[in-house]
């Protein structure tokens, strides 16, 4: 039997993106290491490193202190109408 995915599971797995993508920006564009935006941002770089692995889910200040430094910050934006049904 094939199990249901529940909201739980998308929300997880929307978070788990946002974090990859995330950690994308400070590698590949910004070119950041963990210690320069622990020292830009004073989130300290245990928390930056959990958060990079998944250990724990950031707020949405924490990441929205982290992106800042990248030229980034989170919105809200709307789903496309396929998006708003999954969500239902």
């Amino acid at each position: 039997m094939e199990e249901k995915e529940t909201r739980f599971d998308r929300s997880t797995e929307r978070s788990e993106c946002l974090i990859a993508e995330y950690k994308k920006l400070r590698k590949d564009e910004a070119k950041m290491s963990q210690k320069s935006l622990e020292d830009i941002t004073g989130v300290p770089r245990q928390m930056i490193i959990r958060y990079e692995k998944g250990k724990i889910m950031p707020t949405v200040r924490a990441m929205n202190r982290l992106l800042e430094p990248l030229g980034y910050q989170l919105g809200i934006v709307p789903l496309k109408k396929e998006d708003s049904e999954d969500t239902q």
